[in-house]
């Protein structure tokens, strides 16, 4: 489009003169053109002389906005449909023994479901209760008490005995409508939650938990049930190997695989008695994972882990 241009213009506007602005064959094409483009874009035909019924820019303008509706909502539907799951990890740090059973949770942002619920400021979670020796306990959101966009309470924080599972439709570790976010192992004496130290996706215990005590496992897989909690399929081990008279590797593998060579945790000679490694590993969605030694004989191996890690949508 452009301003006119014919003889007897005034800064490119018309005139009535006299003499009048002349009408010029460039800029009338251009008008036409240009209206011509909007039915176009709105998928519309134009008419001829005699068919005209002088509506179909208002028609095409229309067409145009509802389209460009349907286009926002298809957006907006799309932008809620990528935030479900989303997060913004707190950092949980343990508590003491002086508030058994409670943990404190620095400020994060989670979706849950269809609702934003978020923290600014430090919470400390209500208390567990007693739980028995070696119980996992899962820290949840409680979907019904929060009100999207409003900073939550302490009270929107529960704990369950209950694992929570994957939800596909909301990309996350739900029980019902409720978020898990986070597990502790528990004792009923005298650790009450057990210490514990998390940092970014990892979250080590204070003191490691023997998984497999020092045996002579040979070369027959042998199970080993991770101390992690039942949503991690990641874990941080260490593995400990012992010579007694043979020469040998040891090797793991996630429960259930069917290769023969797993990965190499550790190898002991006769004038290197001992092998000390940490290894990330991966368990089946039983938090187990296989070891054995690659020659018989009487060497043993120890494994003992030292940390889970945060899966995805949690």
């Amino acid at each position: 489009m452009h301003r006119t241009e014919g003889t007897n213009n005034v800064a490119n506007l018309f005139v009535n003169g006299p003499p009048g602005t002349r009408l010029e064959e460039n800029w009338l094409n251009s008008v036409q053109e240009e209206i011509i483009a909007v039915l176009t874009a709105a998928g519309i035909d134009p008419l001829t002389a005699s068919t005209d019924t002088r509506v179909q820019l208002t028609a095409a303008i229309d067409s145009l906005i509802n389209a460009g509706i349907v286009s926002l909502e298809t957006f907006k539907t799309n932008i809620e449909s990528s935030r479900l799951g989303s997060l913004n990890r707190s950092r949980f740090t343990y508590n003491g023994g002086a508030a058994a059973y409670t943990i404190k949770c620095k400020g994060a942002s989670y979706y849950v479901k269809d609702k934003y619920a978020h923290w600014f400021t430090e919470l400390t979670t209500g208390a567990i209760g007693a739980p028995g020796a070696d119980d996992w306990y899962y820290l949840y959101l409680d979907y019904s008490a929060i009100t999207s966009g409003v900073a939550i309470t302490a009270t929107e924080l529960i704990w369950s005995a209950t694992e929570p599972t994957w939800n596909d439709a909301y990309r996350a570790w739900m029980n019902g409508d409720d978020r898990c976010i986070f597990a502790v192992l528990c004792n009923s004496t005298p650790d009450n939650i057990l210490e514990f130290f998390h940092e970014g996706n990892a979250c080590f215990f204070a003191n490691y938990r023997a998984d497999l005590a020092s045996t002579d496992i040979d070369t027959t897989w042998t199970d080993v049930t991770l101390t992690i909690p039942k949503f991690a399929t990641q874990a941080i081990c260490q593995f400990r190997m012992d010579y007694v008279d043979t020469t040998t590797s040891g090797v793991w593998r996630t429960n259930g695989q069917t290769g023969i060579n797993g990965h190499t945790y550790g190898r002991v000679v006769a004038g290197s008695t001992l092998s000390l490694n940490t290894c990330l590993v991966h368990t089946d969605g039983s938090q187990i994972i296989e070891v054995k030694h690659v020659a018989a004989g009487q060497d043993k191996s120890q494994v003992d882990t030292e940390a889970w890690i945060f899966p995805i949508g949690l």
